[in-house]
């Protein structure tokens, strides 16, 4: 946002005021007209709001991919699978050590109930600082 806020005030001459927070406030300041633009990213809420008619003109400006990464030598051959819950189930299956920002509930959708602790390791911060950290 640092880099796009400027170049849109810029070239528009609007003003943002950014008000950062979890989704569920986002959506509800929005349906209240607290906000004139709502960004966020949970699409099956956001359709709910416009069903409701809290929001008009809804448009899509991200989407969101969920890369698998590992080592060149990865014993899982996990490369070679086509499907996301393909991998989480081979993962689940070897009792591979995960990390993920937020995959938990993505590995519920492909019905692989859980990794189990120790082998799911919640990470935080950038996913740059994921991919060199100590367990990949």
């Amino acid at each position: 946002m640092d880099g796009l806020i400027p170049m849109f005030e810029r070239q528009s001459g609007y003003r943002i005021k950014l008000i950062a927070a979890g989704t569920g406030q986002i959506l509800t300041m929005g349906a209240r007209g607290d906000a004139d633009v709502v960004l966020c990213h949970a699409p099956e809420l956001e359709q709910e709001y416009m069903a409701e008619g809290a929001f008009v003109n809804r448009r899509l400006v991200m989407y969101n991919d969920f890369v698998v990464v590992g080592p060149p030598t990865a014993p899982l051959k996990i490369k070679a699978l086509r499907h996301l819950g393909d991998a989480f189930r081979r993962i689940a299956e070897a009792k591979a050590a995960f990390v993920s920002d937020a995959a938990q509930k993505l590995i519920a959708q492909y019905g692989v109930d859980k990794f189990g602790q120790p082998l799911f390791f919640p990470a935080a911060g950038q996913r740059e600082d994921q991919l060199s950290s100590p367990r990949d």
